[in-house]
């Protein structure tokens, strides 16, 4: 037998309510408007809530868990909200009587074994605005103000961020002057030594971080706040009887250094924030970062590489500089330098789209790349002859055509002898490995297109270059 869900509930009107969930345009969608069952729910093996739609018992509008972790929240007399942890979706349930909302809630509060009147209750008339108007009338967040006695109620308030509270979140301590009050007081706090007060700082950046807003994060490790955001992630209160010295590394001058002048200071910038981000990423957070922040940072890496890159390809000046560095054989320091600059640019090149990555190797092909590797293969500095066979595996993986047009012209032939001569005499297998991945990958005919190009390689390195590849076996004295 069915009927609708106001028989099926007796019509009782306290449970009468509204579902919304937040939509990824920021704005609340009415799911519609039904009656709410607490049950045990058979698929998640636990209590919690079904929704029939009022008008026919046939039609679920939502069915979720009462979850263990304290993500519902009490807005007013007549909303209850919650973040599904396991989703991330943001749910509002709006019910049409305050009654209905109290028993609900309370329900809540026994299956999590804690008090009703425990609870964070946010300022406004929350999602409903008085039971069962637009759920655009969401929660008015307002951030505490940036005091010593705000710190707490500015932790709470970080720590139950949700979809729906997280933008506002981010604009109050974005405003001018919010955070420079934020680190005055880190800085009293650490003079008196006010350890609480500290761990509660640690825990608001932490959050704040966490809430995975790139310009919140981006200005926590600017230049002029780089420092004082390390420094209150020094005081993490899991390793309260640790020193930890973030600042002291970070604040090195000895630890950036450039082969050549970059003179575009924003390329510069950006080099440091993604230094900084990196060691956010793998030291600092790398005990509580989560999949979401992880994907933040890194998105944030990758955006910057595009454009440090993509300003260094095109800075001729830069790029003559970088090169007569790397044949500059009187100055070996400056000379390996100047190659481990140039690896660590195609290593920042490699997760690129394939189109940055084409136009980075040809910018550099045409300022002359293949010509200084050619005698930095022969080089007696190994991280020379490591960071020049790097860099020719790079360029094969993504366009080995460069490489071997260079080493058919009269003046690439040089490269392909040096090359076959260190597979035969290198001492170091690791560098034996990398040059037999190089020969592979030239000889590969699948990847050369059918075209005289290829014939004329393949006819080089045959009748030139074969014969020393196979002297080892042709030695009579083998």
């Amino acid at each position: 037998m069915t009927g609708t869900a106001a028989e099926v509930n007796g019509a009782n009107p306290n449970r009468r309510v509204k579902v919304y969930v937040l939509g990824g345009d920021g704005q609340w969608d009415d799911r519609g408007t039904g009656y709410v069952n607490c049950e045990v729910i058979a698929e998640y093996d636990s209590v919690g809530f079904r929704v029939l739609a009022e008008n026919t018992t046939d039609k679920e509008l939502l069915v979720s868990k009462i979850f263990e972790e304290d993500v519902f929240q009490r807005q007013g007399d007549t909303i209850v909200t919650w973040t599904n942890p396991e989703t991330r979706e943001d749910v509002a349930l709006s019910f049409q009587e305050a009654v209905g909302a109290q028993e609900v809630w309370e329900l809540i509060c026994q299956v999590q074994g804690r008090s009703p009147n425990d609870t964070l209750e946010m300022d406004g008339d929350g999602v409903g605005g008085g039971g069962m108007h637009g759920a655009e009338e969401a929660v008015d967040i307002k951030v505490p103000p940036a005091d010593m006695s705000s710190l707490q109620a500015l932790l709470e308030l970080v720590q139950n961020a949700t979809n729906a509270t997280r933008e506002r979140i981010v604009d109050g301590v974005m405003e001018e002057g919010y955070m420079k009050k934020l680190f005055r007081i880190f800085q009293d706090c650490e003079d008196l030594e006010m350890t609480n007060s500290l761990h509660t700082l640690f825990r608001i950046f932490k959050g704040l971080i966490m809430l995975n807003d790139p310009s919140l994060i981006e200005k926590c490790l600017s230049d002029a706040h780089v420092l004082d955001t390390m420094g209150i992630l020094e005081h993490d209160p899991d390793y309260a009887h640790h020193e930890i010295k973030h600042r002291e590394y970070l604040g090195n001058p000895e630890l950036f250094k450039q082969a050549v002048p970059i003179k575009d200071e924003t390329t510069v910038q950006k080099i440091h924030l993604n230094f900084r981000l990196t060691y956010l990423k793998d030291v600092v957070m790398a005990r509580y970062i989560d999949d979401v922040s992880f994907s933040t940072i890194r998105e944030l890496i990758s955006l910057n590489n595009v454009e440090i890159i993509g300003q260094i390809q095109t800075d001729s000046e830069l790029l003559n500089q970088l090169f007569a560095l790397c044949r500059n054989v009187a100055d070996p320091d400056q000379r390996r330098n100047g190659f481990l600059f140039l690896r660590e640019l195609f290593e920042i090149a490699k997760p690129l789209s394939m189109p940055h990555q084409m136009q980075f190797f040809r910018s550099l092909s045409a300022h002359g790349l293949f010509s200084i590797l050619e005698r930095a293969v022969e080089a007696s500095d190994p991280a020379i002859v490591s960071a020049c066979t790097d860099i020719m595996v790079g360029t094969l993986n993504h366009e080995a055509s460069l490489l071997r047009g260079y080493l058919i012209e009269d003046a690439g032939k040089g490269l392909l002898k040096n090359l076959i001569h260190g597979l035969l005499h290198f001492q170091d297998a690791g560098l034996k490995a990398q040059v037999t991945e190089i020969l592979r990958c030239l000889l590969d005919a699948s990847s050369m297109e059918q075209s005289p190009e290829r014939d004329r390689f393949l006819e080089l390195f045959y009748s030139q270059h074969m014969d020393t590849l196979l002297s080892p076996l042709l030695d009579q004295d083998l």
